[in-house]
């Protein structure tokens, strides 16, 4: 159960994270375009902006997942 949480949290912040970079290009995108100079997203540095929000969901969902887990499975959901 405690898998589960961990996962949902994880999804969760990695599902923020694909949203602010789908930003960023859109951003990058549009300052090329007025900039005199190419604006350029570097792949490894979206692989390190996933991987830092998968991160951050699993440590921010420990002690909510491991507190949800103890509990009966309707009362999880229901007090979510």
């Amino acid at each position: 159960m405690l898998t589960e949480f961990l996962l949902e949290s994880a999804f969760l912040c990695v599902l923020g994270g694909l949203i602010g970079l789908t930003l960023v290009w859109l951003l990058s995108l549009v300052l090329s375009s007025i900039l005199p100079f190419p604006i350029y997203i570097a792949p490894n540095i979206v692989i390190l902006g996933l991987s830092i929000c998968i991160g951050l969901g699993v440590l921010a969902g420990i002690i909510p997942a491991s507190i949800a887990a103890k509990l009966d499975p309707v009362v999880a959901i229901r007090t979510k």
